[in-house]
């Protein structure tokens, strides 16, 4: 789904069929991981999302600005996350750099399950 604000309502009308999340961050823009976070918060708490795993992207990692995934998840607080599996993988979405490694993780991930 798209992670515009206008798309985002519609999000939860996929929870109940989901077996993972993948959720693309941009790992250059501060700013928008405040957005991201209360989105990530808004999603682990609705009821109708199972205890899935969850790939974080963190994209755009060639940029210099780019936060590390230690960083990303200290913004995020994925340290908290208990209840279900989750990595953290930086990406480029324009060379697909990270894609395989983070799919991996997930295909591995689903089919312990």
């Amino acid at each position: 789904m798209a992670g515009a604000g206008r798309y985002r309502n519609l999000w939860s009308e996929h929870y109940k069929d989901a077996e993972a999340v993948v959720f693309v961050l941009d790992s250059a823009d501060k700013f928008r991981l405040v957005v991201a976070k209360d989105e990530m918060d808004a999603m682990l708490a609705h009821p109708g999302l199972r205890k899935c795993p969850i790939l974080f992207f963190a994209n755009k990692k060639d940029l210099p600005t780019a936060l590390s995934p230690v960083e990303i998840a200290q913004a995020l607080n994925l340290d908290d996350i208990k209840d279900r599996a989750w990595q953290i993988v930086p990406s480029n979405g324009l060379t697909g750099e990270g894609v395989d490694k983070g799919t991996d993780w997930l295909a591995e991930k689903l089919q312990g399950s």
